[in-house]
C-alpha cells in the first residue's frame, strides 16, 4: 500500500510566491504546525521575486505600498 511506502518519509512542499512573508504565520498553525513538527512533512517558501532576471520585479511591492497595503 502506498501508506507503507510514506512511512518515515519527509513530504516536501515547495511553494512559489510574490508574498510569502504572508505564509508564515498560517503554516505555523493546526495540522501543518504539527506535521512539521512530526517531522512528516516540509513547507519550504521562495519568493520568486529573487530569481528574476531585471529589477522591475520590484513593481508589485511599489504599486502596493502606494495603495495603502
Amino acid at each position: 500500500m502506498q501508506t507503507e511506502a510514506l512511512a518515515g518519509e519527509t513530504i516536501r512542499f515547495d511553494v512559489l510566491t510574490i508574498f510569502p512573508e504572508l505564509l508564515d504565520s498560517p503554516l505555523k498553525e493546526g495540522i501543518i504546525r504539527r506535521a512539521q513538527e512530526a517531522g512528516q512533512i516540509g513547507v519550504f517558501c521562495h519568493n520568486i521575486r529573487e530569481y528574476a532576471l531585471d529589477t522591475r520585479c520590484r513593481r508589485c511591492r511599489r504599486w502596493l505600498r502606494s495603495r495603502g497595503g
